[in-house]
């Protein structure tokens, strides 16, 4: 690597909640460990300098596996709960700029699960220059890796004012079903003709299972964890540019208990024809795509 921003990837949660027997990010799909993807959009960047993983000690051997090949530095463990790990990670930072400060300061970015403003201020407190709760938009990532590196010089270890105008609220009709330039910026942080392909499989296996916890939770009325998996289907959605199920996701979440109950049926409806319209729209971009490359 030879870029000039250090990335911090906590990623030791067990991620069993979706099913199996593996943590989520070691889950194979479309031939891959899920992390493998994630750990590769910033190891393969230009601008980015060090990857730093946090991992559970106890998914050293699946880590190896899943990282063969890739500029990393060596894993270190997480705690039991999520803030040990982000404080792990940050530790690892501290370190780095340590064997780092003879030459140019490199700002540094750190993602992670844990969103609270504990979370946050702990981490600009340590030294990291950005912190991102994951998932991340693509866009986003971009702007912050592109701001960092443009202010590497200086000495400023504040959070960089994201770019992105706020969220157009749901009850506007201009929302696409997936947003062509989040799709391009993916494909941008990509290494092979392959990625966003990647991309999209990991989207649709990930959401085809939250529609299944949101089916059950309607099911047993709890509006409480049907609005925990709403978030988790919002966030994914973010990420790739499905702008319509982004907001549909949002309004719903935005329901009582009381109309929840009453429009389950036609809500559960509504999502997974969302689901469906975005699963489509991903795989006709990606088939074009594929096409054009090899005509």
């Amino acid at each position: 690597m030879a870029g000039k921003v250090a990335a911090v990837v906590v990623a030791a949660g067990r991620g069993l909640r979706a099913g199996g027997d593996l943590p989520k990010q070691y889950r194979h799909v479309l031939g891959e460990p899920v992390i493998r993807s994630s750990l590769a959009l910033f190891a393969r960047h230009d601008a980015v300098s060090f990857v730093q993983p946090v991992i559970h000690p106890d998914d050293a051997a699946l880590f190896q596996a899943a990282s063969v090949g890739l500029d990393l530095l060596p894993p270190v463990d997480g705690g039991a709960l999520r803030q040990a790990s982000v404080r792990a990670g940050l530790e690892a930072l501290q370190a780095m700029r340590l064997m780092t400060r003879a030459s140019e300061r490199i700002p540094a970015i750190l993602f992670s699960a844990d969103a609270t403003p504990e979370a946050k201020k702990e981490a600009l407190e340590a030294g990291a220059d950005v912190f991102l709760a994951k998932p991340v938009e693509a866009i986003r990532l971009l702007e912050q890796i592109a701001e960092l590196t443009a202010n590497a010089s200086s000495a400023r270890r504040a959070e960089p004012a994201p770019k992105r105008a706020a969220p157009v609220e749901p009850a506007q009709e201009s929302a696409e079903i997936v947003n062509h330039d989040t799709l391009r910026h993916l494909e941008e942080l990509g290494s092979s003709p392959r990625f966003l392909d990647r991309l999209a499989g990991v989207f649709i296996a990930d959401n085809t299972v939250i529609m299944h916890q949101i089916e059950q939770a309607f099911g047993g009325r709890n509006y409480h964890e049907v609005r925990q998996h709403l978030h988790a289907m919002k966030g994914s959605a973010a990420s790739m540019g499905t702008d319509r199920l982004t907001r549909l996701c949002g309004t719903i979440s935005n329901l009582s208990d009381a109309e929840m109950r009453l429009r389950g049926p036609s809500i559960l409806n509504d999502i997974a024809e969302e689901l469906g319209a975005a699963r489509s729209e991903l795989e006709r971009y990606v088939r074009e795509r594929r096409d054009r490359s090899s005509g």
